[in-house]
């Protein structure tokens, strides 16, 4: 927890506890310290900031406590005026400059370097569903959360209220730091961006973002008609489409649509050959082609830009390698599968599944099952047999694959060729950024708990997905017992909460941060590597 400065001359009313001037909520108690009923105004002589309600100095570029970007058109305020009318212009060209400031002035915040207590849920609001699932931001600035009061949902960002609907789902931020949400008022729903409403349909699916987050696609239907709605505007009717699908640099976008018994492809607006069936594209790495399996009466083929691939009886799971230069997929040849790499046929057996490129593009490994046993298969060169394989992961340098492996009902991690030990089952093996260490999860009776080498962590009710620090030399994990969520960092437990977020560590590897929620209040947790 923060440290509070005790000659500040603050107490707190709720426990007496010195209070730091900069927080409009008590560190220790959470006791508002400013007048909670308006999100707008402080108790306090000066502006407040609208993401949490501290109080901010004229001159601030940052919120001290929670890190939002102050706009200078919030301060920037003459000694003759008003002094109350000045707090009040302050915080109004405070909320245009937060819902219309471009997206690269937003994700200036600071990320939060220490404990932060970024929210407390009223007391009169409801959980939106059957619990609080908030959702943080990547710098720890901002938390969003789902609730309900009177009838009515909105979402909730920090401490302030969004507008009202009778539902509202799927709460987000977009990789540059905007708010998205899907609301419903009146039958119709719309997708909220930064609370700007965009236009009504009769349903509309979660949206898609640019890898840049500067970017929104998502699909629309109205009466009987499908749209593809791209940052707020329109496109044309369909009578079905599928998803939208963004280039990796985020400058080009590609769906596939129906109009009448035909499907096709659209990139960048542009209507591509009409077929009986085709799958959703994808873009190689630079985006300069897409690649999408088409089915034309009975037998299926590969377009790779305009160029058409052999036919096999079915076709499925496309990938191109992460350097763009060759496209793989699983085909049926009769009854048995194969899967082709380039214009290279691999073996035949009764199933295939599972493909998975090295990162540097030099290896594509699969599951394959023949004789009903299972082995894994690398550049067309088959391993040993088991009665399933499965989570098939290459290290970041592409020399090493690790799996999981299944005999007798039993689980063991098969690392770089090697079997470990076995256990009741495995979750997905994890590669340090090196390569040299893995760690995993595991199930034995009914506990948990994470293997890494020959090291085992203590026994849990249940563990999350173990991630490794930079230098790899730590690793931190999300673990339960009884009713509370734990953060492990190393071999250390943290604090007990109703629910943790994914854990990360800082780009040195010094700290670690993730989101909890204690009851009522909504936690930023830094917690240093020793």
């Amino acid at each position: 927890m923060s440290d509070v400065n005790p000659s500040s001359g603050t107490s707190c009313p709720g426990c007496a506890k010195a209070a730091s001037p900069e927080w409009s909520f008590c560190e220790y108690c959470a006791f508002p310290l400013a007048d909670p009923g308006d999100a707008r105004t402080s108790s306090t002589a000066g502006p407040v900031c609208l993401a949490c309600r501290a109080s901010i100095s004229r001159q601030a570029g940052f919120c001290p406590s929670c890190g939002a970007a102050i706009s200078s058109r919030a301060v920037k305020l003459t000694v003759a005026a008003c002094f109350v009318a000045a707090a009040l212009l302050a915080v109004f060209a405070a909320v245009l400059f937060f819902r219309h400031a471009p997206a690269a002035e937003r994700s200036e915040a600071r990320p939060n370097s220490e404990d932060r207590l970024l929210a407390v849920i009223p007391d009169e609001y409801e959980p939106a569903d059957s619990s609080w699932q908030p959702v943080f931001n990547a710098d720890g600035t901002r938390v969003i959360y789902r609730a309900a009061r009177n009838g009515k949902q909105f979402i909730v960002s920090n401490n302030v209220k969004g507008a009202e609907f009778e539902s509202v789902e799927n709460p987000e931020f977009t990789p540059d730091g905007r708010i998205v949400y899907r609301g419903k008022q009146v039958a119709k729903w719309s997708l909220v961006v930064d609370e700007t409403r965009g236009p009504e349909f009769d349903a509309i699916n979660p949206p898609f973002f640019s890898k840049q987050g500067n970017k929104i696609a998502y699909q629309a239907k109205q009466a009987k008609k499908w749209f593809m709605v791209v940052d707020g505007k329109v496109g044309p009717e369909f009578d079905d489409m599928g998803s939208p699908v963004f280039s990796p640099d985020g400058n080009r976008l590609a769906y596939k649509a129906k109009q009448g018994e035909k499907w096709f492809v659209i990139v960048d607006e542009k209507k591509g050959p009409a077929f009986g069936f085709v799958s959703n594209p994808i873009f190689n790495r630079d985006g300069s082609t897409i690649a999408y399996t088409v089915t034309q009466g009975l037998s299926d083929f590969v377009m790779v830009g305009d160029k058409r691939g052999p036919s096999y009886f079915i076709i499925r799971d496309v990938a191109f390698s992460p350097d763009g230069g060759r496209v793989a997929y699983e085909a049926w040849q009769g009854s048995k599968q194969l899967v082709v790499d380039g214009e290279k046929k691999g073996p035949l057996f009764d199933q295939v599944s599972g493909l998975v490129f090295s990162p540097d593009s030099s290896k594509l490994a699969y599951e394959a099952q023949q004789n009903k046993k299972r082995s894994v298969v690398v550049n067309g060169e088959k391993g040993p047999e088991f009665g399933g394989v499965g989570d098939l992961v290459f290290s970041p340098a592409g020399n090493k694959l690790a799996y999981t492996a299944t005999l007798s009902g039993r689980e063991t991690a098969v690392i770089d060729g090697a079997k470990g030990p076995w256990f009741d089952s495995i979750n997905k093996p994890v590669f340090s950024p090196s390569g040299a260490e893995v760690a995993y999860s595991v199930s034995q009776g009914d506990k948990m708990f994470v293997v890494t080498g020959d090291k085992r962590s203590p026994m849990y009710d249940s563990v999350e997905l173990p991630v490794f620090s930079p230098d790899g030399g730590a690793i931190t994990y999300a673990v339960k017992e009884g009713l509370l969520w734990f953060v492990v960092v190393g071999d250390k437990k943290g604090q007990g909460f109703q629910w943790v977020g994914t854990s990360a560590f800082s780009p040195d590897g010094r700290k670690v941060s993730y989101g909890a929620r204690e009851k009522r209040r909504l936690w930023w947790k830094v917690t240093p590597v020793r």
